[in-house]
C-alpha cells in the first residue's frame, strides 16, 4: 500500500478528500483547503500504475469565491471528470457581511485536467 502526503503541514486545514480512478490509469483527487485564507476546492490528477500514484502536475485551484467553497465530489464518465461543490454566498456591506445562502457549482474537465 502506498500513502502520500499531498499538502504540506503548513498550519492550514486540507479537508475531506475524494478520490476516483478513471479510465486509462488516471486518478483524480479533490478536497477543500484553507491555504488561501478561506476554504477553496482543489484538484490533483495522478497517473496510476503498478499500485502507485504519481502526480501529473501541481494541485489546481478550482473555486475562486470570496467565501468558503466546500463539499468537493468527483465522478468519471468515460474520459470526462465531473466535479461538484458548494459556494457560500456573502451578503452585506461595510465589512459586516454574513453568509445567507449557498450555490451548487459543477465543472466538467477532460481526463488531462
Amino acid at each position: 500500500m502506498q500513502t502520500s502526503t499531498l499538502t504540506p503541514p503548513d498550519g492550514h486545514a486540507s479537508l475531506y478528500p475524494d478520490l476516483q480512478i478513471g479510465p486509462e490509469g488516471v486518478a483524480a483527487l479533490t478536497w477543500f483547503d484553507e491555504r488561501d485564507g478561506n476554504q477553496e476546492v482543489y484538484l490533483q490528477l495522478f497517473a496510476a500504475g503498478d499500485g502507485a500514484l504519481a502526480p501529473t502536475g501541481e494541485p489546481r485551484r478550482i473555486s475562486h469565491g470570496p467565501a468558503d467553497s466546500i463539499g468537493a465530489y468527483i465522478a468519471w464518465n468515460g474520459a470526462t471528470l465531473g466535479l461538484a461543490w458548494s459556494d457560500y454566498v456573502i451578503t452585506g456591506d461595510g465589512g459586516h457581511g454574513s453568509v445567507t445562502s449557498s450555490t451548487a457549482q459543477f465543472a466538467l474537465l477532460s481526463g488531462s485536467g
